[in-house]
């Protein structure tokens, strides 16, 4: 995604304008840099046949399946659900970055975005273990207490009994018969009273339903259709309690 968004700024001549955005002072300054760009004005402003000419265009350039597996990581079975919701790939995009840019202050308070246009973090604008103080404690010896695996997601599942589990967006990606084999671990290896949580491309993800019948209650905790969600602005953020 980073490598896309850096490209795509770079194509239309829109990268130093985008560096300045990312690095606005204010949230204010930076709604105001983002609707002041031209192809923001055009495509939110413009003719709608024109603007819906242009979407298509970009979209069969730079967003198919193709650019988007190898330039931004988005698996060709994650794509299937977003066009699932009945969302065009382009507006789907245009959602997320458009409702990060009005409402997510990139220089202050959104390090997901910020590293994505820049390359990099800032020493008040990083995640929360590259805070110095933290960094700190991790390097005089907290780190010990981690447990860093490169082993099969399910395997390491099976290792230990979890009060928490973060799944990511990854189950997106799996197909029915790995869904159902990861719901079922999940019900053994989670304690009663603990939770997992997810983000999905999906509005609807069609898999909580299969964690819900191994025995989580599953809520939607918000969808990007119901209006700004959080600073990484997704499909759907879920959590399945036990």
């Amino acid at each position: 995604l980073c490598w896309v968004l850096q490209t795509l700024a770079m194509c239309i001549g829109l990268h130093f304008r985008v560096k300045r955005l990312a690095n606005a002072p204010t949230l204010a300054d930076q709604r105001k840099q983002w609707d002041s760009l031209a192809l923001v004005y055009f495509i939110k402003s413009g003719p709608r046949l024109l603007v819906w000419l242009f979407s298509k265009l970009i979209a069969l350039l730079l967003f198919n399946r193709v650019v988007l597996w190898f330039g931004g990581g988005v698996p060709g079975k994650q794509y299937a659900l977003i066009k699932k919701d009945g969302i065009p790939i382009e507006k789907y995009l245009a959602r997320t970055i458009d409702g990060i840019a009005e409402n997510s202050h990139l220089r202050k308070n959104n390090y997901f975005y910020y590293n994505c246009v820049t390359g990099h973090f800032l020493r008040e604008n990083c995640p929360s273990y590259l805070l110095e103080h933290n960094y700190n404690k991790l390097h005089d010896g907290l780190i010990q207490q981690l447990t860093i695996s490169t082993r099969f997601f399910l395997d390491e599942l099976r290792a230990r009994k979890y009060t928490k589990v973060i799944l990511m967006d990854h189950v997106d990606w799996l197909d029915e018969k790995v869904v159902q084999e990861l719901a079922t671990t999940l019900a053994q290896q989670v304690l009663p009273g603990g939770i997992v949580i997810w983000r999905s491309a999906s509005l609807c993800p069609p898999y909580a339903k299969v964690i819900a019948d191994a025995g989580f209650s599953v809520t939607c905790i918000s969808r990007a259709s119901e209006g700004y969600m959080d600073r990484v602005r997704f499909g759907s953020f879920v959590t399945a309690l036990l």
